[in-house]
């Protein structure tokens, strides 16, 4: 920024501190004045929602009226005539009066008819014979009731809060006896309540009591109790809240209204026009100044800083700065050219260096793109084959040899990520990408991995394995990065049972709070000293080195893992003592939320075991692993279209719009990957994206967009399980 324009802004500034300090305190007066009547008129307001919640109650109240007295519904109560509820009582008759329950009950007080209807999905459940468990409380008041009463109320259910009306059934003309007894119910959701008639120009919040709520609503409740219902939001808003109850004092819902202070903002504008009166004269008052300091003080040094800036911007070129008179900013302009003569010799060494390191760095990742397709495509075809072999054979000898292949495939896969890793995470081009999993699964897949690395230790009977999770983490939903946070356990796991010969070694999973998760591997081994607990996390670093070694490695397994650990957002630390053991803390930041169990089998793993509603799009150049992957979809019950080329996937996909999910190698895009999924997205919306490769990276645009995900092959079948069930929840 120029001198010139700094003391203008310092002259301005000091003006406009002034003008601040005049527009705070006519901002006191005026909200000072004004306040009483914001209040009173919010508080009006509120009055009129309640008013509108009553006359809804009382429309309610005649529909139910009007039904009740009806001589075809008395025929019905008494000789149970089926005819009467499908012509009358449908659907639609829930539809038109906003309804979700209907009750008649005869008078010993059985239900002889009852339906429920979900208006959000439009369910239609009938109940007859069953009734809602709320109705056995009402039978001592309706056992009371005479032919001219009627019960209206709302009431906290299991449904949750519902507006109810109980009317005796008369004939036509509402004269006795009493034949039986009619109800209507509709639950009040936040909606409902936001959408009263009668209020305008206001906002309306309404928070369901009934459900789990946080703490700022229990201070609001508190706030609302204790009289202090109005409050300002700001400058602009006042806001008032009020409880609505049920018949029985159970709070239902905390209401809110907001609505702009118009009286205050009246006074407000009137202040604003002689404000901006004043505002111009002050902005004349900068013009006049910038012009006379840039005519007669400043105009030679913004010269002289034009000339610097092209001469940086072009460092090759000769020119120099114009040198001017004999005064300060001459002996400036001379200081900058010979500066300006060493730089630009210093610049051209740098460029020449710079340009030799890209160099270097392209083609070590061009390297490492190729050695890895080259490794992961036959090992994929290996390890893929092997698990279908293993799926559909009986033969035990036989299984066992296919999950010996299957094993030696994960051991050099692991030699092969690790060295991935290493150069990945110096490039740091790992990201993190999170996805929905079950907690159950997650943890006895990881049970399982540790128990089959001790079995192929031939260690599994001098070593015990203890495991430990949190009921609260299995049964709940969780969003991280399952298969880093594998790699980093995995890690750990080798380490624990390359570290102990005997004893035990014990794995656990808890809860630190609502958005944190713990993992554990204790282990009874040789423990780690005090001054290598920090070193054996750097590259190429053991707590047992020499040359006389006893355990073999390299030294980057718990250095990878840390640097993985950074990179999801996780703590990795140790806690040690010297020939006692070892315990390795993995703190990971996790969302959790709770599990849907299928009620038939009360089994989690049941409920996304199989997806036989599901259809995928599997687009590879390469027939094999195009073979494996569609086994992989097959065996969980979902339908599979294939495609070896990006025409006719897009083909398929106009056919079949009812594809969850489409797969695609990431070779097939050629860079083109944002292309492909704006037009998958334009024949089905919010189309979920796998991307498959067997290279080191995936493009880093393709990271940044919704319901995009990536899996590396050699697939790992339950990996590639989880990802589609993922891409199906959230198609």
């Amino acid at each position: 920024m120029s001198i010139k324009n700094r003391t203008i802004i310092s002259l301005l500034l000091s003006f406009f501190l002034i003008l601040g300090i005049i527009i705070f305190a006519t901002n006191m007066v005026i909200n000072s004045s004004f306040e009483d009547l914001e209040t009173n008129t919010i508080l009006s307001k509120l009055r009129s929602l309640r008013s509108g919640l009553e006359q809804e109650q009382k429309e309610l109240e005649k529909t139910v009226r009007d039904w009740a007295h009806w001589d075809d519904m008395r025929d019905y109560v008494n000789h149970y005539n089926p005819s009467f509820i499908q012509s009358n009582i449908s659907e639609s008759l829930f539809q038109n009066y906003n309804l979700n329950h209907v009750a008649i009950i005869d008078t010993d007080f059985r239900v002889v008819y009852a339906a429920a209807y979900d208006q959000y999905d439009e369910v239609y459940q009938d109940l007859s014979g069953i009734g809602f468990n709320y109705l056995e409380q009402m039978v001592p008041d309706l056992k009371s009731m005479q032919p001219a009463d009627y019960l209206s109320f709302t009431l906290k259910t299991s449904s949750g809060p519902m507006m109810l009306v109980f009317m005796p059934i008369l004939d036509s003309s509402a004269q006795g006896p009493v034949n039986g007894y009619f109800m209507m119910g509709r639950i009040l959701k936040d909606y409902y309540i936001q959408g009263i008639r009668g209020l305008s120009g206001v906002r309306t919040t309404a928070t369901d009591l009934t459900q789990d709520y946080n703490d700022t609503i229990q201070q609001k409740i508190n706030d609302t109790v204790t009289g202090n219902r109005v409050k300002l939001l700001d400058n602009i808003w006042i806001s008032a809240s009020d409880l609505l109850y049920d018949v029985n004092g159970d709070k239902l819902f905390l209401i809110e209204i907001s609505a702009p202070m118009e009286a205050t903002e009246i006074a407000r504008d009137m202040r604003n026009v002689f404000l901006i009166i004043f505002i111009c004269l002050a902005l004349f008052l900068g013009v006049l100044l910038n012009y006379i300091l840039g005519k007669y003080v400043l105009n030679r040094l913004v010269d002289v800083q034009k000339n610097v800036k092209h001469v940086t911007d072009d460092p090759t070129s000769d020119i120099t700065l114009a040198v001017k008179g004999d005064d300060e900013l001459s002996d400036l302009a001379n200081n900058i050219n010979r500066m300006l003569g060493s730089l630009r010799d210093s610049r051209v060494e740098l460029e020449a260096a710079k340009q030799r390191a890209e160099e270097s760095d392209r083609l070590k990742s061009s390297f490492l793109n190729s050695i890895t397709h080259e490794l992961r495509t036959p090992l994929n075809h290996i390890m893929g084959f092997s698990q279908l072999i293993s799926s559909q054979i009986r033969d035990g000898e036989l299984k066992d040899f296919a999950r010996q292949i299957y094993i030696s495939g994960e051991s050099l896969l692991r030699i092969i990520q690790d060295i991935i890793d290493l150069a990945l995470a110096e490039h740091s081009m790992l990201k993190a990408k999170p996805h929905p999993i079950q907690g159950y699964d997650h943890f006895f897949r990881n049970k399982t991995l540790l128990e089959e690395i001790l079995k192929a230790s031939g260690n599994e009977h001098a070593v015990k394995l203890i495991f430990n999770a949190d009921q609260s983490c299995l049964m709940k939903e969780l969003l991280l990065d399952s298969g880093k946070v594998n790699q980093i356990l995995h890690k750990l796991f080798l380490n624990a049972v390359k570290y102990t010969a005997k004893g035990q070694i014990e794995f656990g999973m808890q809860a630190i709070d609502a958005e944190n998760l713990r993992y554990y591997v204790k282990d009874s081994g040789i423990g780690i000293e005090e001054e290598k607990q920090k070193l054996i996390f750097n590259y190429f670093r053991q707590s047992d080195e020499g040359s006389n070694r006893k355990y073999n490695g390299v030294g980057i397994g718990l250095s990878i893992a840390k640097r993985i650990a950074e990179i999801i957002g996780a703590t990795l630390y140790v806690e040690s003592v010297y020939k006692q053991g070892s315990c390795f803390y993995l703190d990971v930041p996790c969302i959790s939320r709770k599990l849907v169990v299928d009620k038939g089998t009360g089994s989690p793993t049941d409920v996304l075991l199989s997806l036989p509603e599901a259809s995928f799009l599997v687009v590879d150049s390469d027939a094999t692993a195009m073979v494996i992957m569609k086994s992989l979809i097959t065996s969980i019950h979902a339908s599979c279209h294939v495609s070896s080329g990006i025409k006719s996937a897009l083909e398929i996909a106009r056919v079949n719009t009812g594809i969850n999910c489409a797969i695609i190698a990431v070779e097939l895009c050629k860079g083109k990957e944002i292309q492909l999924i704006k037009s998958l997205r334009e024949i089905i919306p919010e189309l979920p994206v796998v991307f498959t490769s067997g290279s080191m990276a995936f493009p880093d645009a393709i990271h940044k967009i919704a319901n995009v995900y990536v899996i590396r092959k050699p697939f790992v079948r339950d990996e590639f399980h989880d990802i589609l069930r993922a891409c199906v929840a959230r198609a």
